[in-house]
């Protein structure tokens, strides 16, 4: 774990990996937005919390979103999802309401090949 990572940080992250996250489907594939030039998985830690997630979104046909989802151990999407990706991707976790929080695929949280903070050599950028 980088030592720039506050405790708070840390623990959060080590709470995630530890628990099932609910992350909806979406036409075979796992959700996902862009925002700042990054992809963001969506993880939510209840299904409340991504019912919350389908009302707020108001689409057409959001009161479906969740109505196929996974639930995988956070550990299995930053150690095995993110890096299998061919792109930068991130964890949104519990979008949309006051607890969610951001994981960037960053040392400490993704594994340094997946983490935008690694160089190809494996050293810190």
């Amino acid at each position: 774990m980088p030592e720039e990572m506050p405790f708070e940080a840390a623990a959060l992250v080590g709470e995630f990996r530890r628990h099932p996250v609910l992350v909806p489907l979406v036409d075979g594939g796992l959700m996902s937005a862009e925002q700042g030039g990054l992809r963001w998985l969506f993880a939510f830690t209840s299904a409340e919390t991504l019912a919350a997630f389908a009302r707020q979104r108001d689409e057409g046909g959001a009161a479906d979103v969740g109505r196929e989802c996974a639930s995988v151990y956070g550990a299995r999407l930053l150690d095995e999802v993110i890096p299998a990706l061919d792109f930068p991707c991130g964890v949104a976790v519990d979008a949309g309401s006051e607890g969610g929080v951001l994981l960037p695929p960053v040392r400490g949280i993704v594994r340094p090949s997946a983490a935008l903070d690694t160089q190809a050599d494996g050293e810190q950028a």
